[in-house]
């Protein structure tokens, strides 16, 4: 999920962009030479996911959670 919004919001390729977990909790996209940071919140197995800077809202119903730890990382 997060690796789908990144993709977006760098304009590029979803299967170029890297996702890795921080130690604080948020997201760190990287691809197409740009970073950068999200945040999920998860209720049960729906999540939502924002920028850094953006306001979390409640996750939409039927809303998968977001990549596990180290997927997509090298």
């Amino acid at each position: 999920m997060v690796r789908a919004r990144a993709a977006d919001d760098l304009v590029c390729a979803e299967s170029t962009v890297r996702v890795l977990r921080e130690v604080d909790g948020t997201y760190t996209a990287i691809g197409c030479g740009k970073r950068l940071s999200y945040r999920a919140l998860c209720e049960g197995t729906q999540c939502a996911v924002s920028r850094e800077g953006e306001g979390l809202k409640s996750p939409p119903p039927n809303s998968p959670a977001p990549e596990p730890p180290g997927y997509g990382g090298r």
